[in-house]
């Protein structure tokens, strides 16, 4: 055996996601110390309704990068497949974000112990985090979970500053990617 593949299925909801040559971790359930490095090879055009799936699934192939004796045909593998990464943002667990339907928040505790209710502006998130670009500072305790006494807490706002850098960000973002569709449809 001179090349090892890790067969997963993806969620019809997240196939747009995943791209050849995308890095995977891969870590076999037997050996959960052991963690390896890999790439996506293939990915099936057809979905498929497989029996514990609620939606349609789509076969991904993974190449392994590196070989060990310890592994074996049709071991049980957990794959993730890294998508996008991002370097120097603010991430919080999503358990400390809370939101209605116009906003979201954070409760937080300030300089002087005092628990607020803080509006934020939040980016990417994946299962665990979610970025926060607006209304949170690194170093900031953030509680978990929401007060007993939440109505009594007040809110502090999003500042009128940050939410002109938020809609700048948002044009240059959608200036880069009308850029992009641009350069795609001449090619």
């Amino acid at each position: 055996m001179s090349s090892m593949v890790s067969k997963t299925y993806v969620n019809e909801v997240d196939i747009n996601k995943i791209k050849v040559n995308q890095p995977v971790d891969i870590q076999v359930d037997a050996f959960a110390d052991k963690k390896f490095k890999g790439r996506v090879v293939d990915i099936a055009n057809i979905g498929e309704q497989l029996q514990k799936f609620d939606a349609k699934v789509f076969e991904v192939i993974i190449e392994l990068n590196e070989m060990d004796t310890i592994l074996r045909p049709a071991m049980t593998t957990s794959n993730q497949v890294i998508t996008k990464t991002f370097s120097n943002v603010l991430h919080i667990p999503l358990e400390a974000l809370h939101s209605t339907d116009s906003s979201s928040y954070v409760f937080k505790e300030t300089s002087t112990g005092e628990i607020i209710k803080q509006e934020i502006i939040s980016g990417s998130v994946n299962d665990n985090s979610i970025i926060i670009k607006y209304g949170v500072k690194k170093g900031e305790m953030l509680l978990l979970s929401i007060p007993e006494n939440e109505a009594n807490i007040p809110v502090s706002s999003i500042t009128d500053e940050d939410k002109l850098a938020y809609e700048e960000e948002l044009k240059e973002e959608k200036h880069k990617i009308q850029k992009q569709s641009l350069k795609s449809n001449k090619q």
